[in-house]
């Protein structure tokens, strides 16, 4: 019973497509792309890989994998109705898909070193009322939060460190769980 599942580059992507859709009790992924060969690893890949994933995952995290910029590439995440973490650290993102706002057990957000990242979807705090934790720092060209956000009543920490295009912050004084606010 597979439980767990981690790689890296286009050789995990190649051997994990078909155990992915046969692996029913599967409830984390984490994919680095870190150490793969651009050529290895495109956007077609990576939407293949996520339309493969059985409904059972709770965790997904797609790091440093610089050809993830399209989020319509990602709109498979929607099937993921038990999803609880999310990362898509140091992709090419400019923007979050709207099928974000179907995860509505989404609890912790990271969006680290998301250089291009500029806009968040306005409806998050609304559709994803569970987040617990959003991590943006680095982050440099979001300068808007959606005003959605202070209506996360069980958020309690939200990372924006070095998020240095930042003009401002929604009114959070209405969220008692907020413990820590990173921002430099």
């Amino acid at each position: 019973r597979r439980r767990h599942a981690r790689g890296a580059g286009g050789d995990f992507l190649a051997a994990s497509r078909a155990a992915l859709t046969l692996s029913k009790n599967l409830r984390a992924v984490e994919l680095s792309c870190a150490d793969a060969q651009p050529e290895s690893i495109d956007e077609d890949v990576l939407e293949s890989l996520v339309e493969a994933l059985p409904k059972s995952i709770e965790v997904l995290s797609i790091t440093e994998c610089k050809a993830l910029a399209d989020p319509q590439r990602l709109s498979g995440i929607k099937r993921l109705k038990k999803l609880r973490s999310l990362s898509f650290e140091g992709t090419s993102l400019e923007r979050l898909p709207d099928e974000l706002c179907d995860l509505s057990e989404l609890r912790d957000l990271n969006l680290s070193s998301c250089l291009l990242l500029y806009q968040l979807p306005e409806p998050l705090g609304s559709c994803c009322a569970k987040l617990m934790k959003r991590v943006l720092n680095g982050c440099r060209r979001v300068e808007l939060l959606p005003s959605s956000l202070s209506l996360l009543d069980h958020l309690a920490v939200l990372d924006l460190q070095d998020c240095t295009g930042l003009r401002g912050l929604p009114d959070l004084s209405g969220l008692n769980h907020l413990r820590n606010v990173g921002r430099h």
